[in-house]
């Protein structure tokens, strides 16, 4: 019930906002879906095995003022390697300027929005495996429960929007991230570890206005 309450006060906000001249106006609603894949050869560990790593984020955006947008992000991160996976759920804002190369354009059709980007992102991960897994003289088995990784993400995105429509374009970005990792184990205070994460991505935007 909770959920629906929310779709149904995002549409109203849309129909309420959408009122807009061009795709970057105030006014205009934005959704959007960027995906990447990676498969990385690894010599450690085994043989014959590759990281994959598949990565969706979905996002929303409203116009406030001209080419200024403000919404939030979703994320969807899967990673195999060998019998270890692992499956990542993400949320947070984002705020976003839009460049309108040419305000007098009627027509957005084949029109270029280049575009730069803030977010921060809050992730949990859960680790499993297939099979049991030895690491030295430790044997890890696939009944024991792992514990779960909390992240925190924040970076910047930079790219373009190609108009294939008047409404809908193609996205062709750039993502840098810097990652704080801590395993969440219960009764315990464990130390965070650093990282950062440099992805190009294409996806496809529709603009409501």
């Amino acid at each position: 019930m909770k959920l629906i309450t929310i779709i149904a006060a995002v549409l109203l906000l849309a129909m309420t906002l959408t009122a807009a001249d061009n795709p970057t106006d105030k006014g205009s609603m934005m959704l959007n879906g960027n995906a990447s894949f990676t498969s990385v050869s690894l010599d450690s560990l085994t043989d014959d095995e590759s990281l994959t790593t598949i990565n969706i984020i979905p996002s929303i955006g409203f116009f406030i003022a001209p080419n200024i947008m403000v919404g939030g992000d979703l994320e969807y991160i899967k990673l195999s390697y060998g019998d270890v996976s692992a499956s990542s759920f993400g949320i947070g804002p984002t705020v976003g300027y839009y460049f309108n190369m040419d305000k007098t354009r009627l027509d957005a059709k084949g029109a270029i929005y280049p575009y730069i980007k803030g977010f921060f992102i809050w992730t949990t991960t859960s680790p499993s495996l297939e099979e049991d897994m030895e690491i030295g003289d430790t044997v890890i088995t696939a009944d024991d429960e792992m514990p779960k990784l909390k992240t925190t993400t924040y970076g910047f995105e930079g790219g373009l929007i190609f108009m294939l429509s008047n409404s809908v374009g193609a996205d062709f970005n750039v993502r840098y991230s810097i990652d704080k990792y801590k395993p969440d184990i219960e009764g315990e205070d464990t130390e965070s570890v650093d990282g950062n994460t440099l992805n190009i991505g294409v996806g496809i935007t529709a603009f409501i206005y």
